[in-house]
């Protein structure tokens, strides 16, 4: 026992001391628990404007990525090059409690100047059904795949082996537990 207590004390020692220098200041901590329910929060609400009539609420939001370039080398003269890379208009409407719906407008750099339909369906939502909430959804949209619970880089190629955009039917059912 004695010669364990005597190997153990270095590193117990090291450890005392080393756990100040280690630990985050709460100021700091605090910090960054408030910045990310500030992200958080803007993530549940839709970028864009509202128009609400009553129960019903029209939303208008969108996202635009631009790719730009520069180049200017001695042997060659500069060159520019800007490209619209993703133009998204997004119309979510949700017009009772238990009926939502979306129309999404698309254009993807690579295609000719076409505006796709990215998706177009209609949630129905029925609550207090055997414990829990029967959700069904007509229309094109991006199908559940699952879960990337990974803390390493999951884009591109997952991200794409996920991105299953189809006409469908879907239903489920779900409470605070299970969902089907």
């Amino acid at each position: 026992m004695p010669r364990t207590a005597t190997k153990l004390l270095p590193v117990l020692l090291f450890l005392a001391t080393a756990a100040p220098a280690l630990a985050e200041p709460a100021g700091e901590v605090e910090d960054l628990r408030q910045s990310l329910e500030k992200l958080e929060a803007r993530h549940e609400e839709p970028e864009g404007f509202s128009i609400t009539n009553g129960k019903k609420i029209l939303t208008v939001s969108g996202a635009i990525e631009v790719n730009a370039a520069y180049t200017d080398t001695a042997d060659k003269p500069a060159a520019s090059n800007i490209t619209v890379k993703t133009a998204q208009v997004n119309f979510d409407a949700t017009v009772s409690d238990r009926v939502k719906g979306r129309i999404a407008l698309l254009h993807e750099e690579g295609e000719e100047p076409i505006v796709n339909i990215d998706e177009a369906y209609i949630a129905v939502t029925r609550p207090e059904i055997m414990g829990g909430a029967l959700k069904i959804t007509a229309g094109r949209a991006y199908l559940p795949f699952g879960a990337f619970t990974s803390a390493m880089v999951s884009d591109p190629v997952t991200k794409e082996l996920g991105e299953i955009r189809k006409t469908a039917l879907l239903t489920g059912w779900g409470n605070d537990k299970v969902t089907i």
